[in-house]
């Protein structure tokens, strides 16, 4: 039995908001090739959880973003307050 039914959302802050779409873009720019999509996919849908859950996200999978996903996204990603 779930208990925790009525857990509200956390606003994405505006950063958040950009790194996530930018991590969208190079998720999608990167499409046609499927190896890099094993990778691009999974971090994204888990940022865009975790922002939504308001939990912390650590330096390394913001780094590691950065480098696999979205240069802009890691950026934004970096400069915004969790």
């Amino acid at each position: 039995m779930d208990t925790n039914t009525n857990v509200q959302p956390k606003k994405r802050s505006t950063m958040q908001t950009l790194a996530l779409v930018f991590m969208i873009l190079g998720t999608v720019g990167i499409g046609w090739m499927l190896v890099p999509l094993a990778w691009c996919i999974p971090m994204t849908v888990s940022y865009a959880k975790k922002t939504k859950n308001g939990e912390h996200v650590g330096v390394g999978f913001k780094v590691a973003s950065l480098i696999l996903v979205s240069m802009l996204g890691g950026i934004f990603m970096l400069v915004a307050k969790d």
